[in-house]
């Protein structure tokens, strides 16, 4: 028999290992605010006979674009860009100076220029199209960085249960 305390003990020790790589890679520049911090471990458990089960989730918006890219740069799926529509106004507001002001445009709504001799101003959209963000893998190479350690970590968990329990291992076909 295996003791479900000794491999749900290593399972949480293996998740807070790859979350901590996660968080440590994602905790310098080149990825969202918020990023490092989302991430999480949930308690490990045991889901069925000999199945034990850990989730490393990351809670941030973000964090697909980010492993995989988005848009233009998406790795999965179909790369374009997507559009940026406003959620609670009738238009997205931004302070620019384009090279030129984009009347005519199907996007553009309006603008309020700083100068009459500039482009500079506050602009209006109805939408936007974003290219989205390149990919800065975080989650697989963190995997990978840590894989020999939780290996080595839940081996040992399971030969200490079923050493423990009289040295007898019997597995069911």
């Amino acid at each position: 028999m295996i003791n479900d305390n000794n491999i749900i003990a290593a399972m949480t020790k293996a998740g807070n290992l790859l979350a901590n790589e996660m968080r440590n890679k994602t905790s310098g520049g080149g990825y969202p605010r918020g990023l490092s911090s989302s991430i999480v471990v949930n308690p490990a458990i045991k889901a069925g006979e000999a199945i034990y089960k850990i989730t490393v989730a990351v809670k941030h918006p973000a964090a697909a674009a980010y492993e995989f890219g988005s848009g233009i740069h998406a790795t999965r799926g179909t790369a374009s860009k997507y559009e940026i529509r406003p959620r609670n106004a009738s238009v997205l507001v931004f302070p620019w100076q384009p090279g030129f002001v984009p009347y005519g445009s199907r996007k553009f709504s309006g603008v309020i220029l700083n100068n009459p001799d500039s482009t500079e101003g506050t602009y209006f959209f109805h939408f936007v199209e974003h290219p989205g963000v390149e990919a800065r893998p975080y989650a697989i190479p963190s995997y990978h960085a840590k894989r020999s350690e939780i290996f080595k970590l839940l081996g040992s968990a399971f030969t200490a249960s079923i050493s423990l329990h009289g040295g007898r291992y019997e597995e069911k076909i």
